[in-house]
């Protein structure tokens, strides 16, 4: 990541911009963040009703079933975190451009080595 942001030889991405240019979904876009909002799969015991019930009705039986692993986030594992926003103007997060190629490079760099 870029130690400071020059507005005369970079550029500042919004996120719709970021999801252009890697040909992502905004979802795809918030889960590499780690900021994606979990719908709830699962409901908490209550005393007297036993296991806790799965989205299907039956009881849940593994950690996994709590929190399922997307097929798009197993392409996340391994990969390096996303860069934070450089700048946010008002509450419009903005990422340097050359922050978000760095972060390519290193991706596809450990892509490589798995």
């Amino acid at each position: 990541m870029p130690s400071q942001f020059d507005i005369a030889t970079d550029t500042l991405w919004t996120i719709e911009q970021i999801c252009e240019r890697l040909s992502i979904s905004r979802r795809s876009f918030d889960r590499m963040r780690g900021v994606a909002a979990v719908a709830p799969i699962a409901t908490a015991p209550r005393p007297g009703l036993g296991a806790i019930a799965s989205r299907g009705g039956g009881p849940i039986r593994s950690a996994s079933q709590l929190n399922p692993l997307h097929a798009e986030d197993r392409e996340l594992i391994g990969a390096p975190p996303f860069p934070p926003p450089t700048v946010v103007l008002g509450r419009s997060p903005r990422w340097s451009s050359q922050a978000v190629n760095e972060w390519v490079a290193a991706a596809a760099a450990a892509a490589g080595q798995r």
